[in-house]
Formats: structure tokens, sequence, C-alpha cells
């Protein structure tokens, strides 16, 4: 016989993955990321390498075969990387500090930081229509509740997940000690209700 136990997980488990695939639907539809040829245009996808005297060829001089410590000292300054331009023979002809990365990679951090905050709203918005169900009521309600708040945390730590790498070092302890918070309480709450029917 079908336990009626699995058909009700199976539906609250559908609701929430439904809910976390629709929010970062909306997201990525309201957000857009940078692309990297809006920043470095014709420029190789992959970070830059440093230039070295490999790959120069023989016949060429030593003059322009590596950039001077003051140049690289100076592009470092500005979070650059040094690039070389060659001439006509494939030989160095002159260095230049190339920022690019640095204007993507910026653009990166502020796309992922509105991603999580707009994670973290659907997630709230979620999670407090999972405990409220205003709208509904009954068996229904059951179903559909627990549903919301486990698609509201998937968002949450997903939201968080993108945003991490770009966190500040104190930043990073704060947020997860909420969303800590916040899975002891959910699950407090889960268990006290469970006990309640029981009696």
């Amino acid at each position: 016989m079908f336990n009626p136990n699995i058909k009700k997980y199976s539906m609250f488990l559908a609701v929430s993955i439904l809910f976390s695939i629709f929010a970062f639907s909306l997201i990525y539809a309201v957000v857009d990321e940078p692309q990297w040829n809006d920043y470095c245009l014709d420029q190789p996808a992959p970070r830059y390498t440093e230039p070295t005297k490999e790959g120069v060829p023989a016949k060429c001089s030593d003059e322009y075969a590596y950039p001077s410590e003051e140049e690289i000292r100076a592009c470092n300054a500005k979070d650059g990387q040094m690039q070389r331009k060659t001439d006509v023979k494939g030989c160095p002809a002159e260095y230049y500090c190339e920022t690019c990365q640095k204007s993507y990679n910026d653009a990166i951090a502020e796309y992922n930081l509105w991603v999580f905050m707009m994670a973290c709203a659907l997630a709230v918005i979620a999670i407090s229509f999972g405990i409220t169900t205003p709208f509904f009521s009954g068996e229904f309600a059951e179903i559909i509740a627990p549903g919301f708040i486990i698609g509201g945390l998937f968002t949450l730590f997903f939201g968080t997940a993108q945003y991490f790498s770009d966190m500040g070092k104190l930043l990073r302890p704060i947020v997860m000690f909420f969303e800590l918070c916040l899975v002891i309480y959910l699950i407090y709450r889960a268990v006290r209700k469970a006990n309640k029917a029981k009696r």
C-alpha cells in the first residue's frame, strides 16, 4: 500500500524545488550579469598571465624583454596586470597596464551582491508565507507550508554561496550566524508543532 507520507513529502519537496527555480529565474531576469567583452573587448576570457621572456624570438633585443620593476609596481598598485604589445617582427615593443580585469571583477562582485540581496528578500517572503500560510488552511496548508519554508532556505543558501567569495572577512561569519539561527528556529518550531499534534 502506498505510504501517504511519501506522497506528502514528494509534494512539498516539489514545491521547494520549483520555488527555488522560480526565485533565481526571476533574479537573473531582473539583474544582468556583466559580460567579459563589455570590460575587456577583444581580450581572451581567461585571466591574463604576467609577461615573461619565454616566447620572445631570439632575434629580439632585450631592451623590452620584460617590464621594469617600477612599471610592475605601478600597475600592481592599480590592481592591473602588465601586458605587452609587439611590433611587426613579433618582438615586444612596449608594455602597458591592463586594468579591465579589475573592472570586470568589481562588476561581478556587485552583481553577486544584488543576487544575494534579492535571494534573501525572496527567501524571507517564502519562509514567512510558509510559517503563516495566510491564504490556506488544513491539509493543503500542511503540504505547501514546508515546501515554501524549504524553498526559501534553498534560495537563501544558494544566494549566499554565490556571494560568499566576495563577502568581507567579518561579514561572512555574521551572515552564517544569522542563517544558522534561522535554521535552528525553524527546527525548534517544527518540533514544537509536532509535539503539540501528538497531544
